[in-house]
């Protein structure tokens, strides 16, 4: 459910968002605050947390850009990426709509 809005919502995939998520079922006093940044179109890091405080925000933004770095001195932001588009491309030919 989390993807499909972030998916839904192009503007999720530009810089940093920190957005609050109500999950239908919860009370609203159960809200949940999802951290997004991405480093491309198709590479992501989304953290889920239930403590909204600004601390937590900067927890997050600080282990997403090590994520980052990590996955990028290994090469392993282009491999994802390359995945990805294959996959998108595989996809696209094996599903007939219609």
């Amino acid at each position: 459910m989390i993807l499909n809005y972030i998916f839904a919502n192009p503007s999720m995939k530009n810089g940093e968002t920190w957005t609050p998520i109500c999950i239908p079922g919860i009370s609203e006093s159960h809200i949940l605050y999802v951290y997004i940044k991405f480093s491309t179109l198709n590479t992501g890091i989304i953290m889920v947390c239930t403590d909204h405080s600004q601390d937590v925000f900067f927890n997050c933004q600080k282990h997403a850009t090590a994520m980052f770095k990590e996955l990028n001195e290994r090469g392993l932001i282009d491999i994802i990426d390359k995945c990805t588009i294959q996959m998108y491309e595989t996809f696209g030919k094996t599903l007939k709509c219609g």
